[in-house]
């Protein structure tokens, strides 16, 4: 249900800024580019601060650097975050084990181990529940 709709999204999201410069920028190019002959001075003007095609080349690789360094930094904290995630779920899981583990010798009846052992791994979930949703942002709040 997500999808692509996460992308589009206007609160939250970091695209509708850059878009607005991008259509900006793409209005006005457009409109020299089709310019009546009276805007071909401008035109013309334009064409001689970079006669040949190496500025333009030069402006796309800083910004596909600029891209690819910007995306391989949040593939990074994703994953670094995927795996404290992940590490916080095993810690819990092993806690809850171990304490199954030792209450397994008690004198209580196996009724009331096993309802012991499933308060245990329900309180377990509930904590972690509750750590995840501790992690989620907030409508109101801001991102960093």
């Amino acid at each position: 249900t997500v999808g692509f709709s996460i992308i589009f999204r206007l609160r939250g999201s970091i695209l509708p800024s850059p878009m607005l410069v991008a259509a900006a920028v793409t209005i006005i190019c457009v409109s020299i580019k089709t310019s009546p002959p009276a805007l071909r001075i401008l035109k013309g003007n334009l064409q001689h601060l970079a006669p040949d095609s190496s500025v333009y080349s030069l402006f796309t690789f800083l910004v596909s650097f600029l891209l690819v360094f910007r995306a391989s930094h949040s593939y990074r904290r994703y994953w670094e975050s995927v795996t404290s995630l992940t590490s916080m779920r095993m810690w819990f899981v092993d806690s809850a084990a171990q304490l199954i583990a030792f209450s397994n010798g008690a004198d209580k009846s196996e009724l009331e181990e096993d309802l012991f052992n499933q308060k245990v791994v329900r309180l377990f979930s509930l904590l972690h529940g509750m750590c995840v949703a501790q992690l989620l942002v907030l409508p109101n709040t801001q991102v960093p």
